[in-house]
């Protein structure tokens, strides 16, 4: 992958757990209800971590209705949230797929955008399918050609906020984007003024993004995701994370990505009794949850350090580390092992892990926080700082 221009931080806010382009309209009558039900299926196996599942939805949605701009959309959206998620570098067969897609949804938006009473339908899914084409390049790098698309989205959508029926949905589009702005350094700012109009309130980002939380259709659990994160890591209030990550786990109690959000909220919040309570609970599902128990294991470790509890603690990020599971989560796991390790006294032990860390996939750069630690041991001083997996 090759690295971007823009600042870590600048990367992270415009690279929300969400979908994009599923900017589906809320009570549109034009919107048949067979392309409702399978964005509504597809979106489910997405949130349940079932890729492979919801590419199949989508493209039978292509299939089933070609003229609609919604499934090419919703599929280029699946290809890019399934390569987000696995910290991998996309494949060429997945670039081309998001691009072939991408441009299917804004032609068929634009010819529906010209049907009588249906110019804000059609601009919806323009807006969403180039809102992927911006993250799709970001991932990949390519944030010149990101930040175009970004603008080109933006420059769609904000008209939909009269269009009563797709404003709870447009407003997902436009917080995100306005928060991505927002959080440029100042140094940066008039990049957001020349492409996207200036639009860098933050407050106004965060009330546009918690409409959407509560109101928009299709978007409301990636909305409740995405505040979910920001008030965990971005702006952070553990009370208002814990807030969005229940109301995400109560609209997703079977997807393994709500759970791991939540726990991590717990843990913000220092709720750790809590969170060690869950994260069990959560290791022990079946089904896709098994898939996230390194994930699970890592906030069980985590907990049981913020309950003063290291030998056990090291115990659950062993677990972590022996079942199969995301690169992230493997790193974060390794180094918070040696921190366990060092609380124990063991310092032999916790070079060891801190070590480790220089051969890993390390997307989070672990390494650079197990640096610290191999020229002076891991202290509950640290701890705080360590509750996140990247550090913050």
């Amino acid at each position: 992958m090759r690295p971007s221009t823009l600042s870590a931080a600048v990367r992270r806010a415009v690279l929300p757990l969400a979908l994009a382009a599923a900017l589906l309209p809320a009570n549109a009558p034009a919107l048949p209800e067979g392309i409702a039900r399978g964005a509504e299926e597809g979106l489910a196996q997405l949130y349940r971590l079932e890729f492979d599942a919801a590419l199949a939805t989508f493209e039978k949605l292509k299939k089933d209705f070609p003229d609609h701009p919604a499934p090419p959309a919703l599929e280029a959206a699946a290809v890019w949230w399934e390569s987000r998620y696995a910290f991998s570098l996309p494949s060429p067969a997945a670039g081309t797929a998001v691009e072939r897609n991408v441009r299917e949804a804004v032609r068929l938006g634009r010819k529906m955008a010209k049907q009588p009473g249906r110019e804000c339908e059609g601009n919806l899914f323009i807006g969403g399918a180039m809102g992927v084409g911006a993250h799709w390049n970001l991932l990949l790098g390519n944030w010149f050609r990101a930040a175009l698309d970004a603008r080109q989205a933006v420059h769609t959508l904000r008209p939909l906020l009269s269009c009563s029926e797709f404003a709870d949905e447009a407003s997902f589009g436009l917080g995100m984007y306005e928060y991505a702005a927002a959080k440029l350094p100042w140094h940066m700012r008039w990049l957001s003024t020349f492409l996207i109009g200036g639009m860098n309130d933050r407050n106004r980002a965060l009330e546009r993004l918690a409409r959407a939380a509560a109101g928009a259709r299709f978007l409301r659990s990636d909305a409740q995701g995405m505040l979910a994160v920001t008030y965990t890591i971005y702006d952070t209030d553990p009370a208002l994370a814990l807030k969005y990550s229940s109301m995400l786990l109560r609209e997703r109690p079977d997807s393994p990505m709500a759970a791991g959000l939540h726990l991590q909220a717990l843990c913000f919040a220092t709720r750790f009794e809590e969170a060690l309570d869950a994260a069990r609970k959560f290791a022990a599902g079946k089904g896709t949850f098994a898939s996230e128990t390194a994930t699970f294991r890592y906030w069980e470790g985590i907990a049981l350090l913020g309950l003063q509890r290291p030998a056990e603690a090291v115990q659950s990020f062993s677990a972590a580390l022996a079942v199969p599971g995301r690169p992230p989560w493997h790193a974060a796991s390794l180094l918070k092992r040696g921190c366990a390790l060092d609380a124990l006294g063991r310092r032999e032990e916790a070079l060891r892990d801190y070590r480790a860390l220089a051969g890993l996939p390390d997307p989070w750069k672990e390494a650079k926080r197990a640096a610290i630690y191999l020229s002076r041991p891991f202290t509950w001083g640290d701890f705080p700082r360590e509750i996140s997996p990247r550090g913050i």
